[in-house]
């Protein structure tokens, strides 16, 4: 049962041409000595030859400028596009970023299908799935957020009286439990986690509410157990509202929850795409650095940027909460995307089983790779 409680920016290479100064053709008769250089003794020839002009090096050509119009919410999992915007790897690429802000991922949709917004970081979600299954000509061209095992960026918390006795899985019986939306990954993580305890989604009561809300309602003992990300996991813990049971990872390690999404006629546009991807992965890659690698340098290149574009202006939360995992070379987890497409039809959200290849389009990632190399791991 679920029950609601509140709210709710390329490119063709320009040609260059390079211009080759004509030497002179040297006389039918025997060639002349060379001449002397200058200020060298001898008899200078009567009629000596011009030496040729040589050719000015090519210069690389600078891309083209674009603009590619991204989806963003304002959130860590933004980083592809605010540590790129920021760090110059979009503009290295001659694109210019325009950021148009969104208060939910399924807002883009529509948008990207019609060519209004390019591309965006969105929840791989039945919404989605349907609507790629109704024609919307949108398709995931990386993998953006996911729970590799050590950052599972989802919490699911126990209120603090409740925390002696929801032990295991089957202690869930009965209980309210937090959940921001239906058709989510969040969704697909209750019902393995229900399974483990002989429980399917009719044995609890999800109140549909958004993070802050959920720990509001721990700390007031509407809600048993809270789901939320980070910051806002850290920030309960810290209230005293519950303590953190597990985490997204050990549930389903190295689920793949969003995607960078992209529309038909961004897709359409190759090069300019690809370079977009080139500089999508240096942020990732960076972001990696810092948070899988631990390189204090590399985090205090990040950090800043995401105080910057994000609510979280805290220093410390970030040296504390637990961060998503972003894949390097953007590659997608398809058994991850077949996991939720299967839970969405066994619950009929999504009728029938969609073929992940009007989904997924890796040409943009598999380019970047190219260029840029593996990412050593």
């Amino acid at each position: 049962m679920v029950r609601s409680m509140g709210r709710p920016v390329l490119v063709g290479w320009g040609i260059v041409l390079a211009l080759c100064a004509a030497c002179a053709s040297p006389p039918a008769a025997s060639p002349a000595a060379p001449p002397k250089p200058t200020g060298q003794s001898g008899a200078a020839a009567a009629a000596p030859t011009a030496a040729p002009t040589a050719a000015a090096p090519a210069k690389p050509s600078a891309p083209e400028p674009a603009t590619v119009r991204v989806g963003v919410l304002n959130s860590i999992g933004d980083a592809a596009f605010t540590i790129g915007l920021e760090k110059g790897y979009y503009a290295e690429q001659g694109i210019t970023l325009e950021t148009i802000t969104f208060d939910s991922a399924a807002r883009m949709i529509a948008p990207l299908s019609q060519g209004q917004l390019d591309t965006g970081q969105g929840v791989i979600g039945a919404g989605a799935m349907n609507a790629v299954a109704r024609g919307v000509d949108i398709r995931g061209i990386a993998g953006a957020s996911g729970s590799p095992p050590g950052h599972g960026n989802s919490s699911f918390i126990v209120r603090k009286d409740l925390v002696d006795q929801i032990k295991s899985p089957a202690d869930l019986r009965g209980r309210k439990l937090g959940l921001t939306a239906t058709g989510t990954g969040i969704e697909v993580l209750w019902a393995d986690l229900l399974k483990r305890g002989g429980l399917t989604t009719d044995d609890v009561e999800f109140v549909q509410l958004n993070f802050a809300e959920q720990v509001t309602a721990l700390g007031n003992g509407a809600l048993d157990v809270a789901t939320p990300s980070e910051p806002t996991a850290t920030q309960a813990v810290d209230r005293g509202f519950g303590q953190v049971w597990m985490r997204s990872d050990e549930i389903f390690p190295n689920h793949l929850t969003s995607f960078i999404w992209a529309g038909p006629q961004f897709r359409a546009n190759t090069d300019v795409a690809q370079r977009f991807m080139v500089a999508a992965l240096k942020a990732v890659r960076l972001y990696n650095d810092a948070f899988f690698k631990n390189n204090q340098a590399a985090k205090d290149e990040v950090i800043p940027i995401f105080i910057k574009y994000t609510p979280v202006k805290d220093r410390d939360l970030y040296d504390r909460m637990v961060y998503q995992g972003f894949d390097p070379d953007g590659r997608i987890n398809r058994a991850s995307v077949e996991h939720d497409m299967e839970h969405y039809l066994a619950t009929g959200q999504l009728a029938a089983p969609l073929d992940l290849d009007r989904l997924i389009d890796m040409r943009f990632a598999d380019y970047a790779v190219q260029v840029l190399g593996p990412y050593p791991r």
